[in-house]
């Protein structure tokens, strides 16, 4: 799952560091990809909670990615792709559509749910950045850039950016970037034309999604 799914479906009230726990690993992954220790080393009540958050990401993502809905959306979402005139052996179909479909629930939890974003980040904000990092850094191998990177994804809210078709390619072209894959504007432009043909079809089963984790509790 991307973040805000993770937020949408595991977050609680009042607690902003176990909020932020639910994206922490993401954080990681993208910060040079790196990850958590398995014993993680806990000092301070707001650690316990980024912990019990961090748990809750683990779970989320085992549900979500050892589903039929997964199995059977991403390959929906290949389909698409593969309407297109893009080399799908080049631009590896079946990853770009694991990627665009956690993307594509993030943005229509955004489109349907317009006060999401906004609490997602007010959560983040509220957390110290310095004792995130220093959490990160005794249980990773993570460094004292790790900190910038969340000051930015705090700042630019791009995620925020995804209800917008040119964004949410933009950021999709991004993310995958980072191992290779990258469109060229022509590529865009197809890429482009297809996103609402990816928003209906997922749309279409959005309920599917919600049985996965209705007998999980927080």
């Amino acid at each position: 799952m991307n973040y805000l799914s993770h937020f949408y479906f595991f977050n609680k009230p009042n607690t902003p560091y176990y909020n932020c726990g639910l994206v922490f690993p993401d954080w990681l992954g993208a910060y040079k990809r790196k990850r958590l220790s398995r014993n993680l080393i806990i000092e301070t009540a707001n650690e316990q909670e980024l912990a019990a958050g961090i748990e809750h990401h683990f779970l989320g993502d085992r549900i979500f990615h050892g589903s039929d809905y997964f199995k059977e959306h991403a390959h929906g979402i290949k389909l698409i792709l593969e309407k297109t005139s893009m080399n799908k052996d080049l631009f590896r179909f079946s990853f770009i559509s694991h990627v665009i479909l956690e993307m594509m629930i993030d943005r229509l939890l955004l489109l349907k749910h317009p006060h999401l974003g906004t609490q997602f980040y007010d959560n983040l904000d509220a957390c110290d950045d310095s004792q995130l990092l220093y959490f990160a850094q005794r249980n990773s191998t993570a460094d004292d850039g790790f900190k910038t990177m969340v000051e930015k994804f705090k700042h630019y809210r791009f995620i925020l950016g995804y209800v917008n078709t040119g964004n949410f390619v933009y950021s999709l072209n991004r993310i995958i970037g980072r191992v290779g894959i990258n469109f060229n504007e022509s590529q865009v432009v197809e890429l482009t034309a297809v996103i609402p043909e990816i928003e209906n079809y997922i749309d279409t089963n959005w309920n599917k999604l919600f049985i996965l984790f209705d007998n999980h509790e927080k």
